[in-house]
């Protein structure tokens, strides 16, 4: 998002205009008997951050329940299989709103894993209706970072935490999860981490890494 206002006027075809925001792509946010009550509470927190970036940034956002997970439960399955393909479907469902959506990179520059969200398959789950576009794949995570520290709303609401614990209400990041520490951090290292509202800590110790 950052990068595409950075880049194209609001009036331009390739400006983002809508996104989908998913409920339901954890393991633990759904179950066959349906969402579980807990985890839809904080998703609608989250839903109610990024309408309100949406009215600063001029896009419209498209909150969805799915279920598509329970047909790769693990998180093997998931990354290996499921990610791309169940993502994409639900843009599909939407082929009448748009015909182009973009596709987030997973950071890892131009050394990317065999994995569900390879660039080299993503773009193959378009149709005659919607193009699916993988997005900045030779930018790694660190760069991308470093883009978003200088759109100071983007960066106190970022939220990279795994969630696997349901937060107290207000609190975007757990600050203790892996991907909690590894982007505080890559912040820390940007001379960034004191300037966001987003981690609980404007510091990280030995003991965190630990």
């Amino acid at each position: 998002m950052r990068n595409n206002r950075l880049n194209y006027p609001l009036n331009h075809p390739e400006s983002i205009r809508k996104c989908l925001l998913l409920f339901g792509a954890n393991d633990f946010e759904f179950t066959n008997s349906g969402p579980v009550k807990e985890r839809l509470s904080a998703f609608e927190e989250v839903q109610e951050r990024l309408t309100n970036l949406g009215k600063t940034e001029n896009f419209e956002l498209i909150p969805i329940h799915v279920n598509a997970r329970l047909l790769c439960p693990s998180y093997e399955c998931w990354t290996a299989v499921g990610l791309g393909a169940a993502n994409v479907a639900v843009a599909h469902a939407f082929d009448q709103c748009f015909s182009k959506v973009l596709f987030a990179s997973d950071g890892e520059g131009v050394n990317h894993k065999p994995t569900a969200g390879h660039p080299l398959l993503i773009n193959y789950f378009s149709s005659t209706t919607l193009q699916v576009q993988m997005e900045e794949i030779h930018l790694t995570r660190t760069e991308k970072l470093d883009i978003l520290t200088d759109w100071e709303t983007g960066l106190n609401i970022m939220q990279p935490c795994h969630k696997i614990k349901i937060l107290p209400k207000g609190q975007i990041n757990c600050g203790h999860c892996e991907k909690c520490v590894r982007t505080m951090l890559t912040l820390l290292c940007l001379g960034k981490l004191a300037q966001t509202k987003a981690f609980p800590d404007d510091d990280v110790t030995p003991e965190m890494i630990n």
